[in-house]
């Protein structure tokens, strides 16, 4: 049978334990405020700065959320914000004016340096391009001389793409010999139904999605036909240069860090 309890166990706390119990939590009121203040205050002083990506978040990116997630842009007093690629804008001169502070792009930032767009290369991570096409193995389309009047998606509408656009300039002459697509969202799709007969990849990731799927595929691959660019550049605008340099050595700084680490530990990336 439970226990009863009597009256006397239900008397309220004595006056001297009431005022030692809000004694008690003025004082703790009284440490916890200004650290909340503190961190706050902290929190305003960071430097707020954008890194536009060259496409959605995938393992491409590693360094950049190692330097997010263990706090590198964060030590560096730097609020970092990481912005998918919108295909409908020219993500470089996102930066070049100033829509986002520094960007991830391919060699194709040498075209616009050349077109005296003001970007400038802080770092390069990707010593090759992992850039290629990608065939279905049933479509006999094994190199880019098959191409010719083929359906092919990648970003053929302007600069970007640059070893895929310098292979077929190379090896057709033209890449108007191709119905070449710029590339959409649904094409990824479009390619496993066999609606497209090559598409623009990543060796890294989309090879391995489509064998989960039992789509067996052709990689052709810039590299075997001379064609060997840098990947994946971390850049900023001369703009952002200029007028913040010491923000630029730590954004180049914290993403360096962020690399290593990324690289020293694949099992956690």
């Amino acid at each position: 049978m439970l226990p009863q309890l009597s009256q006397t166990d239900y008397q309220p706390c004595k006056i001297k334990s009431f005022k030692t119990l809000i004694t008690t939590l003025a004082i703790s009121i009284s440490f916890f405020v200004p650290a909340i203040l503190f961190a706050g205050e902290q929190a305003a002083k960071l430097d707020s700065v954008s890194i536009q990506l060259k496409w959605q978040h995938g393992f491409q990116f590693a360094g950049y959320y190692a330097a997010l997630e263990q706090g590198f842009y964060r030590d560096e007093g730097l609020d970092v914000t990481l912005k998918e690629a919108d295909l409908s804008k020219d993500l470089v001169a996102q930066v070049a004016s100033n829509e986002a502070q520094y960007g991830v792009s391919d060699s194709t930032l040498l075209i616009y340096h050349m077109k005296k767009q003001p970007v400038v290369l802080l770092n390069q991570f990707f010593q090759h391009s992992p850039l290629v096409f990608l065939t279905r193995r049933d479509s006999g389309i094994v190199s880019p001389y098959e191409m010719v009047g083929k359906k092919i998606s990648f970003n053929a509408a302007n600069d970007w793409d640059a070893p895929l656009n310098a292979m077929l300039l190379k090896t057709l002459g033209d890449i108007h010999k191709t119905k070449a697509l710029n590339y959409t969202g649904t094409h990824f799709q479009d390619f496993i139904d066999g609606k497209i007969d090559a598409i623009s990849a990543y060796t890294t990731s989309q090879p391995y999605l489509l064998k989960q799927k039992g789509i067996e595929v052709n990689i052709i691959n810039p590299q075997n036909y001379g064609i060997d660019f840098y990947g994946d550049n971390f850049y900023t605008s001369r703009k952002e240069l200029q007028a913040h340099p010491d923000r630029v050595a730590k954004m180049s700084r914290a993403t360096i860090k962020g690399w290593k680490y990324a690289l020293d530990h694949t099992d956690k990336i």
